[in-house]
């Protein structure tokens, strides 16, 4: 018995130190994991409250520039524009007038025997136009506030309705303009100042 004895008690005191040992690195290990999984959510957290932000301030930038737009075109009546596809890179028009009050929006193109390729007339704010009284026919371009063609329509003949819904504005353009710049949905358009329209 006196001779089992040491055996006995040095196995489990053997048993014992290399817990000891162990312990220490186990606990840093799992120490070290949560740290790392605590971080890795701190910073998706972190990230995600940036994009939102990032975001926010991105619409918040387009709001007002298109309100400073709207309030550009609408303190200089009689302003004529050049229209360019950034997509396409062409140029669907080079004297588009702007009718962004009631008179002229209503009266748009009416009366008139027609419009030459480069000419147009840029509705705002718009999402549907009628052709019933006009003499000849046009291209429809829809845009949404950041610029961006919404749908396109060609040739679009006297006594018809169009419609987009989800459009901000609608620019009216000479009948092949559309076929001829190859402008499509989703394409990017950029309005500049030509000169002011002299009547």
């Amino acid at each position: 018995m006196l001779g089992a004895s040491p055996a006995s008690h040095s196995r489990p005191m053997a048993a014992f130190v290399i817990g000891a040992e162990r312990s220490p690195n186990s606990a840093q290990t799992q120490v070290a994991v949560i740290g790392s999984a605590t971080s890795d959510r701190l910073s998706a957290t972190h990230a995600n409250e940036v994009e939102q932000n990032l975001m926010g301030l991105t619409r918040r930038i387009h709001r007002e520039i298109s309100q400073y737009l709207t309030r550009f075109h609408r303190a200089k009546p009689g302003v004529r524009l050049t229209v360019f596809n950034i997509t396409r890179q062409t140029e669907l028009a080079c004297c588009v007038e702007v009718a962004d009050r009631g008179a002229k929006r209503r009266k748009g193109l009416l009366g008139r025997d027609g419009l030459s390729l480069g000419e147009g007339m840029w509705i705002i704010p718009c999402e549907a136009v009628h052709t019933f009284g006009m003499r000849f026919p046009i291209d429809l371009v829809y845009l949404d506030r950041n610029k961006r063609v919404k749908k396109v329509k060609s040739d679009v003949r006297p006594r018809r309705l169009s419609a987009c819904l989800s459009a901000h504005s609608i620019l009216e353009l000479a009948a092949g303009t559309v076929r001829k710049t190859q402008t499509e949905r989703g394409d990017s358009l950029e309005f500049s100042t030509a000169s002011p329209i002299i009547d």
